[in-house]
């Protein structure tokens, strides 16, 4: 489990702690659900949250770059760049059941949507802060 994803699952601890939320239990494992928690809490779907996850994997293995002093049609230019390579990676993946592939959709898939995040920011001087 990566450190971002560790943090949530020990927020999410806590809310349940506080009984701030409902502590759910997975019903083939009888562990914590974290993602049914996070899901009814933010209304998100499943889906919505494990992407979120994954984008935000993302964005931390590339933090060193600074986006933000991008133009939004450079950013723009470089999400459908991205979009080639997920198409690829899709292509690679199809019929086959490797986790490595499996992985590297997802991740290409994430860099595409955190460009359009980037690009919606920088577009409409909505720029937030990391933290």
């Amino acid at each position: 489990m990566d450190t971002s994803q560790a943090a949530v699952f020990k927020a999410v601890d806590r809310l349940v702690e506080l009984g701030a939320v409902p502590d759910v239990q997975h019903e083939d494992t009888g562990q914590r659900d974290y993602y049914a928690i996070i899901t009814g809490v933010l209304t998100l779907r499943p889906s919505v949250v494990r992407f979120a996850l994954v984008m935000e994997q993302q964005l931390q293995a590339h933090d060193q770059q600074s986006w933000r002093a991008e133009r939004a049609t450079a950013l723009v230019v470089n999400m459908w760049k991205e979009t080639q390579e997920l198409e690829d990676a899709i292509q690679a993946n199809r019929g086959r059941a490797d986790d490595a592939l499996v992985q590297a959709v997802w991740s290409e898939a994430a860099d595409v949507a955190n460009l359009a995040m980037m690009a919606a920011e920088v577009g409409t001087g909505a720029v937030y802060p990391d933290n």
